[in-house]
């Protein structure tokens, strides 16, 4: 699976120099803890769509982990092989929808016993400035929790859904959606 290179481009660009890809430990970081804390035989992490690298420098008592995101040049290349868990938050919302399917099925490939995704349902009210998806909001797959776990379902198929969290929180004045879908090796 590789990314559209003019996307990439535009990701690398709305990386550098903003927050974009800081929030993984914002939103995602006690959940991803207790994943840690529940599963002691967890030894080896990779962050699908690491942005920044913050939820990763934020958790502690893992052997390994390892940031993968293809919007930032230092951390573009994805590993071939597997890791024990494959965490992924605030990620596949991005994804271009195009490559969405093959996205999970990777993110399937690298995880030896884990898969735990962290997935808003929402838009963001930002929109593309430049690039291939010019106007559209920059969560380019906004779908609800039971979409979001048929195609997790269709292409983790050596795996069994553990969990499905769905949480709902008032931001400025609207309700928004997330879904947690924890992932386990048959």
């Amino acid at each position: 699976m590789s990314i559209d290179k003019e996307y990439q481009e535009h990701l690398r660009k709305e990386h550098d120099g903003s927050k974009w890809g800081t929030t993984g430990d914002k939103y995602s970081g006690d959940w991803v803890r207790r994943i840690l804390r529940d599963r002691p035989y967890i030894q080896s992490v990779l962050d699908y769509g690491a942005g920044k690298g913050t939820l990763g420098r934020a958790i502690t008592g893992i052997n390994e982990w390892v940031d993968y995101d293809p919007g930032v040049p230092e951390i573009d290349t994805l590993p071939n092989r597997r890791f024990d868990m494959v965490v992924s938050t605030d990620c596949l919302e991005h994804v271009e929808p195009t490559h969405i399917e093959a996205v999970i099925a990777q993110i399937g490939s690298r995880a030896g016993k884990v898969v735990a995704l962290d997935i808003p349902c929402y838009e963001t009210g930002s929109k593309f400035m430049e690039g291939p998806y010019l106007g559209e909001d920059m969560h380019l797959i906004v779908k609800p929790p039971k979409w979001w776990k048929m195609m997790t379902d269709k292409y983790l198929t050596d795996f069994q859904l553990f969990s499905m969290e769905t949480i709902e929180k008032l931001s400025k004045g609207q309700y928004k959606e997330r879904v947690r879908l924890i992932y386990e090796r048959l």
